[in-house]
């Protein structure tokens, strides 16, 4: 006997949920003595009814199960587990040897066809080629929910990025106010709808004001104007040292072109 195969089937097997189905009392009794010294947690059904029930009301990685049985044979259940799971491993007992029920199996995709009495080494084989399967399908299932949650922490940050990418593109740095591709971007999506308001500021000789009472000046004036532009609501406080008496002398000839009262 293989003993590399037995401490595998230790080490994964304790892991997992295993269904056996079995009418006859000496023949679940003797094979159970084997499962226990793998499996942790068995679940046993005593006939085909017994076994479907409990498999669609619970989770299981492993059904094992007799094929004559009374009330629902083996091959029947295993026929509705297929409805439900396709890819669950199954193995097969019976203690005939019929080409008719092996040829079901087959079409049923199970994993072993073992004869009664069970031979232990082939039992230890047919059960570390299930266990094998087993583990081929926790590891894609593994792989699909990392690549899930990878494809949503990458969808995440394309959004994230393309925001940020939107509003570098249609907003003014300084004043914080969407820019002309904002506009052209507007103009284009409303241009078949009615309704749309543009408000259209040339501030284009501006960079005289700048000039003649220095950035940090010009720069204040922008902030606010955009502010109270925001709000819907364009008033020039007095709080700004000078003000009124540079909104003037930037209305001259080829200044500003915003005139406000004094």
């Amino acid at each position: 006997m293989n003993v590399e195969k037995i401490k595998t089937l230790h080490k994964f097997g304790k892991s997992l949920r295993i269904l056996y189905v079995e009418d006859n009392t000496e023949a679940r009794e003797s094979t159970l003595d084997v499962l226990h010294d793998i499996f942790h947690d068995i679940t046993v059904a005593l006939d085909g009814i017994d076994g479907l029930e409990k498999f669609q009301s619970e989770h299981f990685d492993l059904v094992i199960t007799d094929i004559n049985m009374p009330k629902l044979n083996g091959i029947d259940m295993v026929e509705k587990i297929r409805d439900k799971d396709a890819d669950v491993p199954i193995l097969i007992t019976s203690a005939y040897s019929d080409s008719g029920y092996f040829m079901e199996t087959i079409k049923l995709g199970v994993e072993g066809y073992l004869l009664k009495p069970i031979d232990l080494e082939q039992f230890i084989d047919a059960l570390t080629k299930a266990l094998e399967k087993i583990k081929l399908r926790t590891e894609n299932e593994q792989y699909k929910q990392e690549l899930e949650k990878e494809n949503q922490t990458l969808s995440k940050n394309i959004k994230s990025t393309t925001e940020l990418l939107q509003k570098q593109m249609f907003t003014d740095q300084l004043t914080g106010l969407q820019n002309r591709a904002a506009l052209d971007r507007d103009i284009e999506t409303h241009r078949e709808k009615d309704g749309t308001s543009l408000i259209l500021l040339d501030i284009n000789n501006f960079k005289n004001f700048n000039a003649l009472y220095e950035l940090d000046t010009g720069n204040s004036i922008l902030k606010h104007f955009a502010k109270e532009l925001g709000a819907g609501d364009i008033r020039f406080p007095k709080r700004i040292p000078g003000f009124r008496r540079r909104i003037r002398a930037a209305a001259r000839p080829g200044g500003f072109l915003l005139r406000t009262a004094a």
